[in-house]
């Protein structure tokens, strides 16, 4: 977002408060349509064009995919050829996925703290779709 490099920053959109400065309403407005219009932005990423939107949810598969793949590579070696396939675990016993359902909890409590309600589609609801993602694939991976 240029809003400062391409001086579409107004004086006017700022209060002064004790020790600094916050945007008004009007600032606020400003910041948040100049976000969404960036977020919706196309891009070349990771050899696609996509939206800078999704950015987070590609990143939050790759690294669920990435500690999926780890694990799998992991316990390959274990089982041999020909035997049967052992009881997978339950996902909820996963390090992994534990740390992940804990960041949700967090995205959650910091979208319903910080952003207003007029964002629920535009900002909100890809972060929560992100953040998701994580322990979604993580319990896939394992099989749940």
């Amino acid at each position: 977002v240029y809003l400062f490099s391409g001086r579409k920053v107004k004086q006017e959109w700022f209060e002064t408060v004790p020790g600094g400065m916050t945007l008004d309403k009007d600032g606020k407005a400003a910041l948040i349509q100049a976000i969404n219009e960036t977020f919706e932005t196309s891009i070349r990423y990771r050899n696609r064009n996509i939206k800078q939107r999704d950015i987070i949810q590609f990143e939050c598969h790759r690294i669920a995919n990435d500690l999926i793949g780890a694990r799998e590579e992991k316990g390959r070696g274990a089982r041999s050829e020909g035997q049967g396939k052992s009881k997978m675990p339950d996902y909820r016993t996963n390090k992994a996925w534990k740390h992940a359902h804990h960041f949700v909890l967090q995205i959650y409590e910091c979208i319903k703290v910080r952003f207003p309600s007029n964002e629920k589609f535009g900002l909100v609801s890809p972060m929560r779709r992100a953040a998701v993602s994580i322990p979604a694939n993580i319990a896939e991976g394992t099989g749940s």
